[in-house]
């Protein structure tokens, strides 16, 4: 036996001696899971996930994948600290941070006000009364118009508006602030956190 092969040998048997929580798993690059049931289960790191799995008893964990969460940091609206300097310790959640104010022409705003500058409340964007209008969810697929919320569906350079509900006031611009980055700054700056398993089942 050469060198090669002694040193080959050695480091099989030294991987499996560290106590690595992952022993009795292998790891298959480019390798998924199909299954028409599947049951996902989170955890906070590989050894949650693996003690997760093996006391599962209702059924058999064959694999799992580790995941990292992006998100975007984002300051309050009347608050002058740049993105970098402000509470980084953000947890990820299933729906957006919705924040009442808006970036650029505010043509990306999909927050939930829905009053005017002068107090006035936004009409639905399906409804025809009191104003009849061709900015429709079928017509502007892409711009949110769910609800009466406020928004920028023909790119207006002003910001987000809203037809209102005033018979007499066929639209105004919405009662919100535009997001202005610090100097240098990007109003959204984007972060990953630290890494979370899910136990794919």
């Amino acid at each position: 036996m050469d060198h090669k092969e002694i040193i080959l040998l050695f480091l099989l048997f030294l991987k499996p001696g560290q106590g690595d929580s992952l022993d009795g798993y292998v790891s298959t690059q480019g390798a998924s899971l199909h299954s028409l049931t599947k049951k996902q289960l989170a955890a906070g790191s590989i050894a949650d996930c693996l003690a997760k799995c093996e006391g599962e008893t209702d059924f058999i964990c064959r694999s799992f994948h580790q995941l990292r969460w992006e998100y975007c940091e984002i300051p309050s609206c009347g608050s002058s600290v740049s993105p970098d300097q402000s509470d980084s310790s953000v947890l990820p959640e299933q729906t957006p941070v919705v924040q009442e104010c808006y970036q650029g022409n505010g043509k990306s705003y999909r927050g939930t006000s829905s009053t005017t500058n002068t107090g006035k409340k936004c009409q639905s964007w399906v409804s025809m009364t009191p104003h009849s209008h061709s900015k429709t969810p079928a017509n502007f697929p892409d711009a949110g118009l769910e609800m009466n919320y406020c928004r920028n569906p023909d790119n207006d350079q002003r910001g987000p508006w809203c037809f209102t509900t005033d018979p007499s006031v066929r639209w105004e611009y919405c009662n919100l602030k535009r997001l202005t980055p610090g100097p240098g700054k990007s109003a959204l700056e984007q972060d990953f956190l630290d890494s979370t398993s899910v136990a794919v089942l």
